[in-house]
């Protein structure tokens, strides 16, 4: 559905809505994803820290390289799953002032147009 298919009434009792639309929101799923994305960034931190700190036998370089190696390794998954949150459809919330009647529609992003 794209913004321009929303209903400009309420369904129920014909109350006009305000023409400003409310602004587009993640849906929770997209939110639920770049909180997992960033609660995995924790485990791969400490065992990165833990395996920086006792590895006395096995060399392991120090440096700012190598931390930072180790900070792309370990936000790799954040970054995916935020990046495919952000791409995922937008919701808008319709909320009628006169009956209470309120409904969430999932929006498209609008394809651009080819001449």
């Amino acid at each position: 559905m794209l913004i321009q298919d929303l209903p400009d009434d309420c369904p129920k009792c014909g109350w006009q809505f305000n023409r400003i639309r409310p602004p587009r929101r993640m849906q929770r799923k997209a939110v639920l994803l770049i909180w997992v994305g960033l609660l995995s960034v924790i485990p791969w931190a400490g065992a990165i820290l833990l395996m920086y700190h006792t590895s006395e036998t096995v060399v392991i370089p120090r440096g700012p390289v190598s931390g930072i190696i180790a900070l792309l390794i370990v936000s790799a998954p954040a970054i995916v799953l935020s990046f495919i949150a952000v791409n995922m459809r937008k919701a808008i919330d319709l909320k009628c002032k006169k009956c209470g009647w309120t409904k969430s529609f999932l929006i498209d992003k609008p394809t651009p147009r080819t001449n």
